[in-house]
């Protein structure tokens, strides 16, 4: 399911900025690493998931929503990543909530953001 949830996002037409890890000079950010503590990226995310490197939902969700927390920590409100950010947020969020309504057997409503089971259920 979480395999699904990612390549969906990946291939939303906002998500290029985010499927791969940012380099400072090919993405002319030379501050990042000095303002982003903790990069993530939709591909590492994906790379860790299939790797088996998440033991649970939550942890997943915390590496996706963090993607989009660096990208609108460092870029301001207007900038077109920042906007792109909210979008896929936003998409992760409706995509996210499927996913946990699946693992719970529970019906799905699509709405904002849905609370991460602790078990490893669904990540596959």
């Amino acid at each position: 399911l979480c395999h699904t949830m990612l390549r969906t996002l990946m291939q939303h037409p906002s998500a290029f900025p985010f499927n791969v890890a940012v380099d400072p000079v090919q993405h002319k950010a030379p501050r990042y690493f000095e303002i982003i503590k903790r990069p993530m990226d939709l591909g590492t995310a994906l790379r860790k998931l299939r790797s088996a490197e998440y033991n649970t939902l939550l942890e997943v969700k915390e590496d996706v929503e963090l993607v989009f927390e660096n990208a609108m920590t460092y870029n301001p409100p207007l900038h077109m990543v920042h906007r792109m950010a909210v979008e896929l947020r936003a998409v992760f969020y409706k995509e996210f909530g499927r996913v946990v309504a699946k693992c719970l057997g529970q019906p799905v409503d699509g709405g904002g953001p849905a609370p991460a089971p602790s078990t490893a259920a669904g990540l596959g």
